[in-house]
């Protein structure tokens, strides 16, 4: 199962602030990967390879500090639409052969 779980390439991750922020307050640094849901919620992508350890580093530089975490999606689902997505792109290619 943890083979299957590594084909996924990014998990998106939501956290709970400590206290409310404003949009202009996101680190710049994070690009596109964070997403303010509300002013005590983010969204944050992680890169399979990527460590969300530096995540958490710079949003605590910029005084943001999270009091839980929690996945987006459950992981088998998030597998799942993957899988499925990669075998329509690859049912397309064939059939355009």
């Amino acid at each position: 199962m943890k083979s299957l779980f590594k084909r996924l390439n990014q998990e998106t991750y939501v956290l709970d602030l400590v206290q409310p922020i404003d949009s202009q307050v996101l680190p710049h640094e994070l690009n596109d990967s964070v997403r303010l849901v509300d002013p005590t919620t983010v969204e944050v992508d992680i890169a399979r390879n990527s460590s969300i350890n530096a995540v958490f580093e710079t949003l605590s530089k910029h005084d943001i500090h999270a009091i839980s975490i929690q996945t987006k999606s459950n992981r088998l689902e998030t597998l799942f639409m993957e899988l499925l997505r990669r075998e329509a792109i690859e049912m397309q290619a064939n059939q355009s052969e």
